[in-house]
């Protein structure tokens, strides 16, 4: 865990963000969940999920309850049961995604989760198509949920 005052410290200025009561809070939340949720996560992906972020609005934990729906956007060849997902009704747009190639999906929350949850930070999509980058306007809550597939259902 990286919760020492100087391992924050760190992080911020990797980050390029605020040292200011929220981003700093934030961040704490954000890299105590990935240590207790995802403690084998690699560094370089906690930086990216933490660029995903917008640190500057709260960042919080907390347990999603059944019989919530959630929603993703996912490309036709990637398993439907990843970590990211959003509220229903939710734009693409919102979560930092190129919708080149994307489905929307629904699921149905089985069991008790607990969450990471956080705004999405405005983005440029490279990933979804390395020609063509999509400028994401952010905005939108995003939850993490590390092993998704053993508590959502994909609704028919």
């Amino acid at each position: 865990m990286n919760n020492h005052p100087d391992g924050l410290d760190k992080w911020i200025a990797e980050l390029r963000i605020t040292n200011a009561p929220v981003p700093r809070s934030g961040l704490k939340v954000a890299l105590d969940y990935f240590h207790f949720q995802m403690p084998s996560l690699p560094r370089n992906l906690r930086l990216a999920f933490l660029k995903a972020m917008d640190l500057s609005k709260p960042v919080r934990t907390y347990t999603l309850l059944p019989p919530l729906e959630l929603a993703a956007f996912r490309k036709c060849n990637e398993d439907p049961f990843k970590l990211f997902y959003t509220k229903i009704g939710t734009g693409m747009q919102h979560v930092g995604l190129n919708p080149e190639n994307r489905s929307f999906l629904r699921y149905t929350l089985t069991s008790a989760v607990p969450v990471l949850e956080s705004r999405c930070a405005p983005a440029l999509d490279k990933w979804t198509n390395d020609r063509s980058y999509f400028l994401g306007a952010g905005g939108a809550i995003q939850y993490i949920i590390p092993e998704s597939f053993r508590c959502l259902e994909l609704a028919a």
